[in-house]
């Protein structure tokens, strides 16, 4: 009887960290399709709600909560942890790329796009190699 109670517990356990991981994902989503919203990537922001099933009409990141904010707080956390910066981007060379599976499955936006300029940033394109550009995307 003991195992039997034990493995039904395990398995409410298991469907309750499930279920926290999907909350999780979407959470992120939401934070991200705010994101790409507020700083005028309105049709990524569109894409990205029909392709996740999730729109910011039926779930909002709430008042107090950023994406720019939570990467603040984390490069804070960061450097009074470990007493440096963390490295958030890293360059890509040759021999850098992802497998070719994986390589397949994203679109070639610079293709596409022709280097889109980047909105709010005259003379920008998103095909530039530094990417620290200090200010906003």
């Amino acid at each position: 009887m003991a195992t039997y109670a034990s493995m039904k517990i395990a398995s409410q356990s298991a469907q309750a960290e499930e279920k926290r991981a999907q909350e999780r994902r979407k959470a992120l989503v939401v934070l991200i399709i705010r994101h790409l919203c507020d700083h005028g990537y309105v049709e990524s922001a569109e894409k990205l709600q029909a392709e996740a099933q999730v729109s910011l009409s039926q779930t909002d990141a709430a008042d107090n909560i950023d994406m720019l904010s939570i990467l603040q707080e984390y490069e804070e956390f960061y450097e009074i942890r470990f007493q440096r910066k963390p490295k958030l981007t890293r360059k890509v060379g040759a021999g850098d790329m992802r497998s070719t599976s994986e390589q397949a499955k994203l679109p070639n936006v610079h293709r596409a796009t022709g280097g889109r300029k980047k909105p709010g940033v005259p003379g920008s394109n998103n095909d530039d190699e530094g990417g620290g550009n200090g200010g906003d995307p």
